[in-house]
């Protein structure tokens, strides 16, 4: 492995024993071949494509999807499926895959369908969103994207992850209170050259539930539905190697493990520039040589 792709491994495989300690160190190498070979770009015209519960869809609401491998197309399948929508992410994402993004609005031009970019860090987000709900499109976002530094209003919300805990940004519960829609989580998985895409039972929200109790339990069913589709299947979620960069993980909780420092099963040296770091994946504590 290069420079890089062996720091990307130290914290793919310290963020991988984090939330699933029973797969051994030893298999992480091999767990991470899998995931970089499984996480590339993908010709769309390669693969079939099916799509399950389009009969829920019975009012403009959130598609929320997740980084499963098929993220970079699942716009490209859904609006062949008929579905009108609005993309939510932020500026950085766009600038990243801007090329591909709007490749596949150019295909929608070319079969009179269309979707907009709505930026996450637009002070008039919210006023954005309102108007392409109201016009019956709904929005798309990936809930464990954690977009913008100013996504709607900002806030994370812990939700129970594999017995531990990520923090994720609440905006996707937030909008759907304040503005009485309902959230779709929605799957995808690839099983022999055909995406299967699900769209999950609605969770609706209530004025008769408070918006801070809702917007928990909105976005723990959210993460419970990734949780159920991840279970041996680790590889396909694409955000195991940069959970402790966006926000999601955080190590105050870590148990204090200092009796085990530089224990060779658990640790890691990568270079970076001229440098080189010892990573202890057991507590993320790190050395510089």
């Amino acid at each position: 492995m290069m420079n890089n792709n062996q720091m990307n491994f130290a914290f793919f495989s310290a963020n991988l024993h984090h939330y699933v300690p029973s797969i051994p160190w030893e298999d992480h190498n091999e767990l991470y071949a899998i995931f970089k070979r499984y996480h590339t770009a993908r010709n769309p015209e390669r693969y079939m494509s099916t799509i399950e519960g389009l009969n829920g869809l019975n009012q403009a609401g959130i598609l929320t999807g997740f980084h499963l491998g098929q993220h970079e197309l699942l716009p490209l399948y859904l609006a062949r499926a008929g579905i009108d929508f609005d993309i939510l992410i932020s500026k950085k994402v766009y600038q990243k895959y801007q090329n591909h993004l709007n490749a596949h609005r150019a295909s929608f031009d070319d079969a009179d369908r269309h979707f907009d970019f709505l930026f996450a860090e637009d002070k008039y987000m919210v006023l954005r969103i309102r108007r392409s709900l109201y016009s019956g499109r709904h929005i798309l976002v990936f809930a464990d994207g954690n977009i913008g530094a100013n996504d709607i209003d900002g806030l994370l919300v812990p939700v129970s992850f594999f017995y531990k805990e990520l923090h994720v940004r609440r905006g996707v519960a937030f909008i759907s209170h304040l503005l009485q829609v309902p959230v779709y989580p929605v799957l995808d998985q690839l099983t022999d050259e055909i995406v299967k895409i699900t769209i999950q039972q609605p969770i609706h929200p209530s004025f008769e539930l408070a918006r801070t109790d809702y917007i928990r339990e909105c976005m723990q069913r959210i993460f419970d539905v990734l949780s159920e589709r991840l279970n041996d299947k680790w590889m396909d979620w694409g955000c195991w190697d940069y959970l402790h960069q966006n926000g999601m993980l955080r190590l105050n909780g870590c148990e204090d493990v200092s009796g085990k420092l530089l224990s060779p099963e658990h640790t890691f040296a990568f270079r970076k520039g001229a440098k080189t770091f010892i990573l202890d994946r057991f507590n993320y504590n790190i050395f510089i040589l």
